[in-house]
């Protein structure tokens, strides 16, 4: 026990040190997401990428489809262990009305590398 003006107080263990820490960090995270109105979440750099960087120069090559291959746009984007991500990312509804596209068909195991998405232009 540690004295601070006559009183005695315990001293603080270094975990529970590092679980102060750790919580007031996360406190710290959480709030600076909620101050960000337009926070981009990583499904919304997924979907945008795969928009920019392969169905935006298809269309403009006048193909009807083209395919996704997940742990292509994983690795492009340096992800670690992020491969259900991606995979939840091409298969929403939301990539497909942004990037003005419809699913066709999924080949491969649905949440691995080797998943390939294929979407029909519109």
């Amino acid at each position: 026990m540690r004295s601070c003006g006559g009183t005695r107080l315990p001293q603080v263990t270094a975990r529970a040190s590092r679980q102060a820490r750790h919580l007031t960090d996360a406190a710290k995270r959480t709030s600076i997401r909620c101050m960000e109105e337009d926070a981009v979440t990583h499904a919304d750099k997924v979907r945008e990428y795969c928009k920019e960087q392969v169905v935006d120069p298809a269309r403009a090559r006048g193909e009807t489809t083209v395919s996704i291959r997940a742990g292509d746009i994983h690795s492009a984007l340096g992800f670690k262990n992020r491969m259900p991500l991606v995979c939840s990312a091409l298969g929403t509804i939301a990539f497909g009305q942004l990037a003005k596209v419809e699913r066709v068909g999924i080949e491969g195991p649905t949440n691995g590398a080797n998943a390939v998405f294929t979407f029909r232009l519109k």
